[in-house]
């Protein structure tokens, strides 16, 4: 039972780290196939440089994220190889499910947090507006973010967990 949690934990922040991989090579792979296919040219070192410059400003609000995702990823990793190798659930629905999660835990982490933020500045109605401009504005978004990513990521996710429960039984 331990064993399978520890594996579940591992591969899911591998698939974690590598679709962040994926995130931060995208704008650079997409810049380099217009510039070479048409007259015009962009600037990815301005998508770098705004980037960088916001979590650099705020770092005491990306170190808070990142212990909560981290936490995210410890429980939600155990029990999504708890439940593929040791339970036999079907692999894609609980693979899909975990990167899902992490989409919501991570949507309600930055809309807690900025609400936070925004309450020792203006009080309670800072607050307010903080979870209302998160849910207007990042709802939506997230969740289409988080069903794209786990429909990707968790079929490879779920796959290899899947061949670790056949090789170990």
């Amino acid at each position: 039972m331990r064993h399978s949690s520890k594996i579940g934990r591992q591969k899911l922040m591998k698939y974690i780290l590598i679709s962040l991989i994926i995130i931060l090579v995208l704008p650079l792979l997409i810049a380099l196939f217009y510039n070479t296919f048409t007259d015009g040219s962009l600037s990815v070192s301005n998508y770098y440089s705004n980037l960088t410059k916001g979590l650099i400003e705020d770092f005491s609000f990306l170190i808070a994220l990142l212990i909560i995702l981290l936490i995210g990823i410890w429980f939600i990793g155990g029990l999504t190889g708890r439940l593929i190798i040791d339970k036999n659930k079907p692999k894609f629905l609980i693979g899909a499910l975990a990167f899902f999660s992490l989409w919501v835990l991570l949507f309600l982490s930055l809309t807690l947090l900025t609400a936070i933020e925004n309450t020792f500045t203006w009080g309670l109605s800072g607050f307010e507006s903080a979870v209302t401009g998160w849910i207007i504005y990042g709802l939506i978004m997230f969740l289409i973010f988080g069903i794209i990513h786990g429909l990707t990521m968790g079929y490879f996710y779920g796959n290899e967990l899947n061949k670790i429960k056949k090789t170990t039984r």
